[in-house]
């Protein structure tokens, strides 16, 4: 197909690799950064390096296809988004930074859930022999699995759950939920606000986005291309999202001896045009009302000692409209070839901001419990975030519900 070809062209542009773990909050001048954020210099560069590259895109292939479907045996198939969290031990992976620190800030993604009531109709539209277990009250719905995720999240964090700590979570019910089993071994309950974790609804330019009934967005465009270059079925996408669920919510699927190739990819094409670098500003500047309450909440907070001896932290409970724009922001991950929504997005994903009790406050960014960036101090680290909040920045006063909430790839069967 002619349009196959140029698929992701635009990301051929030269834009910056993973945040490297660094030593303070100076980035190279290899690291371009996004629009609007940037100083003279790196936008400079960045038009110096488009000019570059734009030379060379006739012979250099587009990281989306290099990123292809793959039916290697020997790899475990992955599904995007619909992983279930990877961390299980009481351990965590980042322990010592833990072990070392006087509050650990997070931002997390609920647990994992139950398809919605439309896939599940979708799902026995295209498979009606197929017995499913799930009922339509399930949908949408935390799962036993997604209330473990989230228990052991407190778990971990534990010694952060203080009196004067603050719970926030969206008025969804598995945001609710989840939060609610985070804290299950405490006293303390969530708050909703919408407008914090749910911000995505009260930007104007994100839902001017979608909606337009009848306007295909990027995501319905690329999703479309994309399969269609590496023929993939609707029977095979299918088969591969009910797989997921299947074995994350009941330990087994049918369709599991059926999937020949990991078809990941496809929730990494969408989510970067809805929630990535692939919808430009629109999807990473509304992540700036979570970056002022975090410095807001650290301003009022950091110099106070709880009786364990640790300061208050804030926690955010909410989707991933809610933690994927603000990697974003944060700039930990700046190219399509490292936007792996398995390793990014499963359910439980989180972003930790650990801020260490060490002469300084040294002060570390983790996704899911790896470490992306380290600040020498709590200054470096503050500088840094209020260089990366968006001025004047206003929300909508009320949300915009009444709009298209994924590709049409998968509403159409």
């Amino acid at each position: 197909m002619a349009t196959a070809g140029l698929l992701y062209n635009r990301l051929d542009m030269s834009l910056p690799p993973v945040a490297k773990e660094h030593s303070n909050n100076t980035m190279s001048s290899e690291y371009n950064v996004p629009e609007s954020a940037t100083t003279e210099s790196a936008t400079t560069e960045s038009k110096t390096t488009e000019s570059t590259t734009a030379k060379s895109t006739t012979t250099k292939k587009s990281p989306i296809l290099s990123k292809s479907t793959t039916n290697d045996q020997s790899r475990p198939i992955k599904f995007g988004s619909k992983e279930a969290y990877p961390h299980v031990s009481e351990t965590s992976p980042i322990q010592e930074h833990l072990n070392a620190a006087k509050s650990v800030h997070s931002v997390i993604r609920h647990g994992y859930r139950y398809p919605s009531e439309k896939d599940m109709e979708n799902f026995k539209i295209l498979f009606p022999k197929h017995e499913f277990r799930w009922v339509p009250s399930d949908g949408s719905q935390l799962t036993e699995n997604g209330k473990k995720e989230q228990q052991r999240l407190g778990r971990v964090l534990s010694k952060f759950l203080t009196k004067n700590s603050d719970f926030y979570c969206s008025s969804k019910k598995r945001s609710f939920e989840s939060a609610q089993e985070f804290l299950k071994l405490t006293e303390f309950n969530p708050k909703i606000d919408d407008k914090l974790v749910r911000y995505y609804d009260y930007c104007k330019n994100y839902v001017a986005n979608y909606t337009k009934a009848s306007a295909r967005t990027q995501e319905d465009i690329k999703v479309s291309e994309y399969t269609n270059a590496h023929n993939i079925t609707q029977i095979e996408s299918y088969q591969h999202r009910i797989c997921a669920y299947e074995q994350f919510i009941y330990g087994k699927s049918n369709f599991q001896g059926t999937l020949k190739r990991d078809l990941g990819i496809l929730s990494d094409i969408e989510l970067w045009e809805k929630c990535g670098l692939g919808g430009g500003k629109r999807n990473w500047e509304m992540a700036t009302v979570v970056l002022e309450r975090l410095i807001g909440f650290i301003d009022a907070n950091d110099e106070k000692i709880e009786e364990n001896g640790k300061s208050p932290s804030l926690f955010v409970f909410g989707h991933a409209e809610t933690v994927l724009p603000l990697i974003c922001i944060l700039r930990l991950v700046t190219e399509f070839e490292n936007w792996n929504m398995s390793k990014m997005a499963p359910s439980s994903a989180n972003v930790m901001f650990i801020v260490s009790s060490e002469v300084g406050n040294p002060v570390r960014i983790a996704i899911n419990e790896k470490v992306y960036r380290v600040y020498a101090s709590m200054e470096d680290f503050k500088r840094d975030i209020r260089d990366k909040i968006v001025e004047n920045y206003e929300q909508l006063d009320e949300a915009v519900y009444d709009r298209r909430r994924r590709s049409e790839y998968w509403d159409k069967v």
